[in-house]
């Protein structure tokens, strides 16, 4: 990536429904301000009807792309996407405020089917916080409740967002898992605290949907990507991520339950 930005352009996009904070996530990440020359106007929604692509001051192999809003009678998300090119962009930020809607996962599945990095940004943080300490919360409660329920709505996607994942495939490796640890023997019932597993095509349906979204939600948790004071990110192109955490965890679980069916049985 260091050789790549140093020969090419990257280009990031800044994308989202009318007034979630695009323009100005724009400014403050390039550290532009009114007066600027490549100031990025802010206005009270729907003010950007074309895309603007503006240099970063630092490096000029670094651009980020105002697109317009996908969510106004004369911009809908249909327009916007036959309107922009996605495909020419290096990695997305798709802004939200409260809740990721329709629109917002309209726009995330054409990014995948593009293999386009993207993530959500959770923006106007600091309006909440505002909001809410007039009533008597505190910074870091107001923050803690604010990060729960962008992560409980993403969770929720999942099954919709990450349609790059084999779910046939995954559900064959769990059940390889339970067939190899003889996790699936009537004999296994008989150990205390360990889970007997089948595996039907209906309990792994269940292991599988259930799975992911547990998941990502412990991922989300972790908070491993974050823009400070802007909010959680979540890296969209993570269905690699997502599968890797969920395979070894039930690998793992697995693996224990099978050592305690041992034991069980060589000390009885």
């Amino acid at each position: 990536m260091m050789m790549k930005t140093s020969i090419q352009i990257i280009k990031f996009a800044v994308t989202g429904r009318s007034y979630t904070g695009k323009s100005s996530f724009i400014n403050l990440v390039r550290d532009v301000y009114p007066g600027d020359e490549t100031f990025a106007e802010v206005g009270f929604g729907g003010c950007t009807m074309i895309p603007w692509e503006y240099m970063y001051p630092r490096n000029k192999h670094v651009t980020f792309t105002d697109l317009p809003g996908f969510d106004t009678d004369t911009d809908t998300k249909e327009k916007f996407s036959k309107s922009i090119n996605l495909g020419v962009f290096d990695f997305v930020f798709i802004f939200v405020d409260n809740f990721i809607m329709e629109d917002d996962v309209y726009v995330a599945k054409k990014l995948q089917a593009l293999g386009i990095q993207y993530c959500f940004v959770r923006s106007k943080i600091d309006l909440d916080i505002l909001n809410a300490i007039d009533k008597g919360k505190t910074q870091n409660v107001v923050v803690r409740e604010i990060r729960k329920k962008p992560e409980t709505n993403i969770s929720n996607h999942v099954p919709f967002l990450d349609t790059a994942i084999n779910v046939g495939m995954v559900k064959k490796e769990i059940k390889s898992y339970i067939e190899i640890f003889l996790l699936d023997k009537e004999y296994v019932e008989e150990v205390p605290d360990v889970m007997k597993r089948n595996s039907s095509e209906i309990r792994l349906d269940v292991i599988v949907s259930s799975g992911f979204a547990t998941t990502a939600s412990l991922l989300l948790s972790q908070a491993k990507y974050m823009i400070p004071v802007i909010g959680s990110v979540i890296a969209a192109k993570a269905t690699s991520v997502y599968v890797r955490a969920f395979l070894s965890t039930n690998l793992l679980e697995m693996k224990n339950d099978a050592i305690a069916v041992y034991e069980h049985y060589n000390k009885h």
